[in-house]
């Protein structure tokens, strides 16, 4: 009975276990290949190589973080001496469950890249071997720990070779399944008490019709994770925002920053939907903190580095200034004589209505602060929106001329305020402070402007709590006065001073604007940037033209004029200052010597354009490739684009300039066509024909 329980026990055995029948039948569980990218390499110059690995069917191996009980897949290599090895470059994992648990796998055919640099001394003609260990784990139903020892050779050469067309192929879609550094995303990481979550913030090019997406963490192994992956990962919007709620580890949650690799199945960017995966490091700060190494910190409350009780101090200092504007200082003595008039020589009344007052001021400060709450979730993106930086600069400019003189806004706020002292009753006195901000406003820019901005990055409570400090600020010198009446004949009498104050504080508006255009250098090219320039010129004028001529004074005719020229002359402004649709632009890489030999050696089309910002003729040169017909032989040949920016003083432009290419004057175009050693050199005007003419000539070889 065991001889025939036996052969029957083996053969369910090989029936209902994959992993057992592949390792009898002869079938491997895994197979690996390694590809270099060209059969020769030349000496000194990295060269990349493919590491194959084609799984068992239905079998699947593990990332550098398992995710669940698993083992990370190790490459080791074996090399001449002389040779370095860089970090693997693993593709985005996936998702999966693997005996119960959630695990971050690979599955089918996965390509990892690796850089190998010889020395310079190796000799040409050498044949080179290269040899490596992968150690893993395949899985089917069960795990089997693998070892297998794939190998290659390249022989040494003056330069390296090109690709055949089935290697080329293989290198593209290894590399689009790699994880890269995010764009056309803003990513941060934020934490609420023990929560953690990664917001997402759209920008230019974007796929924003996200569903779903993951963040396979590589901080830590299993089972010692800092995010836990069998809890779901939410991902919601939240205004222009998308939200990802990351569980943390209950014994070992995250702690300075999360690392790893963010994943959206539908592709982050409209232009490459293949593109699923961020390589990303995220920085934890309570809040909104930004991740991203654009300009101006994303959704990061903007401090500069000073502490909270610090800011909190300069927005309650502001508030105080409010006081001493041309708007405000006149009545505010005659204020809080009205307070004693009411009130008599009752102290408890007179400090009643300073209260009203400060109530009335706060109200009004409460409103502002919920128009910025609202603002801050409507906008989401808004401090890395190119759009919303440029009307703040415009509008800090606008409102810094406005305190110079050069208009006025506002200039009934004093006799308003001194009609406020005619009401009566506590109900006065809290309509009295309510109204009194209301006509301070034009006066404040130069501080309520700042610290909106600021505000609209914070938490809704703290938004809320600046807001208040500031009114704090405005009703301080009301409830000391109400409680000491007789301090108000040490007040300074208003007079000319106030002007000139008022005028002094509208350079805190111009520095503040150029901080503003300082931010957009980052976000816009700086083609544009010089567009921006001559918008805020347009700006200044329309504003000088409205102060200058729409006075009352003058006649109705002079001023609808005005009126109209002003606005065309901001509307002109606003024309050149707007932010293009950068989604389909070409991109541009620097240029270096090491760079261009680099770029050749791997037999890839380079194109070089040596300019500079004080070149005239560059600057027209570069609206041929805004022409689609390029962009499209651009992308279709796949020219790595250089520019050689020599707007400052550079050594080694010049030599290139001098000895390479002949010529030391700029523009200098050329084009590096693979196979053939001398390049070609484009004429001084370009065009979009000869630029045409130029980039077909690589479909001919």
């Amino acid at each position: 009975m065991m001889n025939r329980f036996l052969p029957a026990l083996l053969l369910a055995l090989i029936l209902v276990t994959p992993t057992l029948r592949a390792q009898l039948s002869g079938d491997p569980l895994l197979t690996v290949d390694i590809i270099p990218e060209s059969s020769t390499i030349a000496p000194g110059k990295p060269f990349t190589v493919a590491v194959k690995m084609k799984h068992i069917e239905h079998g699947h191996s593990y990332w550098k973080n398992p995710g669940g009980p698993g083992q990370a897949t190790k490459i080791t290599w074996t090399l001449p001496a002389g040779f370095t090895v860089g970090e693997p470059q693993w593709p985005t994992p996936t998702k999966g469950l693997a005996a119960g648990f959630v695990g971050y796998l690979y599955e089918g055919e996965t390509v990892p890249l690796v850089t190998i640099t010889p020395p310079a001394t190796v000799k040409t003609g050498d044949k080179i071997a290269l040899e490596a260990l992968i150690k893993g784990l395949v899985c089917v139903e069960s795990c089997t720990p693998v070892k297998v020892k794939p190998q290659a050779s390249v022989t040494v050469a003056e330069s390296a070779g090109a690709p055949d067309a089935a290697t080329k192929a293989l290198f593209e879609k290894a590399r689009q399944a790699l994880p890269i550094a995010p764009k056309g995303w803003t990513v941060s990481a934020e934490k609420t008490g023990k929560d953690y979550a990664i917001r997402l913030k759209p920008g230019s090019g974007a796929n924003t019709k996200i569903t779903k997406a993951f963040f396979f963490s590589s901080a830590l192994d299993f089972p010692d994770h800092d995010i836990d992956p069998e809890k779901p990962q939410e991902l919601k919007k939240v205004g222009e925002d998308w939200l990802l709620s990351l569980p943390p580890d209950a014994d070992n949650p995250p702690k300075e920053a999360l690392t790893g690799v963010l994943k959206a199945d539908e592709g982050w960017l409209v232009a490459e939907p293949g593109m699923q995966g961020f390589e990303v490091k995220l920085p934890i700060t309570e809040g909104k903190a930004s991740a991203s190494a654009a300009p101006a910190a994303g959704g990061a409350p903007i401090t500069n580095g000073l502490g909270t009780a610090t800011l909190l101090l300069f927005a309650f200092i502001g508030g105080l200034i409010l006081n001493v504007m041309p708007c405000v200082f006149p009545v505010l003595g005659i204020k809080i004589l009205g307070f004693v008039q009411q009130a008599g020589e009752d102290r408890r009344k007179i400090v009643l209505h300073g209260l009203a007052y400060t109530l009335g001021v706060l109200v009004c400060f409460w409103a502002l602060a919920l128009f910025v709450i609202v603002l801050g979730k409507g906008w989401g993106a808004q401090l890395q929106s190119p759009l919303f930086v440029l009307c703040l600069c415009y509008f800090f400019m606008a409102f810094g001329l406005n305190m110079a003189g050069v208009f006025e806004v506002g200039t009934s706020a004093v006799g308003v305020g001194q009609e406020l002292q005619s009401k009566g009753g506590l109900e006065g006195s809290f309509f009295s402070g309510l109204l009194a901000t209301v006509v301070a406003t034009p006066c404040s820019a130069p501080f309520l402007a700042p610290a909106l901005t600021w505000a609209i990055s914070l938490p809704a409570v703290m938004a809320l709590v600046v807001f208040t400090v500031i009114g704090l600020g405005l009703s301080s010198p009301y409830l000391l006065l109400s409680l000491s009446p007789g301090l108000v004949k040490l007040l300074p009498r208003p007079g000319a001073w106030m002007e000139s104050f008022k005028q002094g504080m509208s350079f805190l508006l111009f520095g503040t604007s150029g901080y503003m255009l300082w931010v957009l250098g980052g976000m816009v090219s700086g083609d544009h940037l010089l567009q921006i320039l001559f918008g805020l010129v347009l700006v200044a004028m329309a504003c000088w033209i409205y102060g200058r001529w729409n006075l009352p004074h003058k006649a109705a005719s002079i001023r609808r004029r005005a009126l109209l020229f002003s606005l065309a002359a901001l509307a002109g402004g606003l024309y050149l200052g707007w932010p293009p649709d950068t989604a389909g632009e070409l991109k541009w890489q620097e240029w270096s010597p090491e760079t261009v030999q680099k770029l050749r050696d791997e037999g890839k089309p380079v194109y070089i354009d040596f300019t500079a910002r004080w070149c005239a003729t560059c600057q027209s040169n570069h609206r041929v490739y805004k022409a689609e017909a390029l962009k499209g032989l651009f992308r279709k040949y796949s020219v790595v684009m250089l520019k050689a920016d020599w707007t400052n003083e550079d050594p080694r432009i010049k030599q290139a300039l001098e000895t390479e290419y002949l010529d030391a004057a700029i523009p200098v175009n050329v084009l590096y066509i693979p196979g053939v050693k001398e390049y070609y050199k484009l004429p001084k005007i370009l065009t979009v024909s000869n630029v045409s003419e130029a980039l077909k000539k690589l479909g001919k070889t």
